[in-house]
């Protein structure tokens, strides 16, 4: 169990869902309403990663953890401030891999 009282599994599967939906934002035009729901997602899908076993949390981020978490507390912490280009071409560049290894760890 994680510090949240999750099995890794639900973890992962909170973390797909919020990543899913990011997804679906990147469809709609670029509005400062759609940037905001994927800074809210994309933060709630990294805080549930936060909470997987290191090996697994390391294999879903490609060794890049420290990274995702650093954008996380930007949002969380700075969102103000936050690039909302930055922030759609990363989700736009990463996110896709990251469903796809969520997906792969439920398997």
């Amino acid at each position: 169990m994680s510090p949240t009282g999750r099995t890794p599994a639900e973890n992962v599967e909170e973390a797909r869902y919020h990543v899913q939906f990011v997804v679906t934002y990147l469809d709609e035009p670029a509005t400062q309403v759609a940037t905001n729901a994927i800074a809210m997602r994309l933060s709630a899908a990294l805080e549930a990663i936060s909470a997987l076993p290191v090996e697994m949390r390391d294999r879903v981020c490609m060794g890049e953890w420290m990274e995702m978490w650093g954008m996380r507390k930007r949002i969380a912490h700075g969102y103000a401030l936050t690039d909302g280009r930055l922030l759609r071409t990363t989700a736009e560049r990463d996110v896709p891999t990251l469903l796809t290894r969520l997906a792969a760890e439920l398997t």
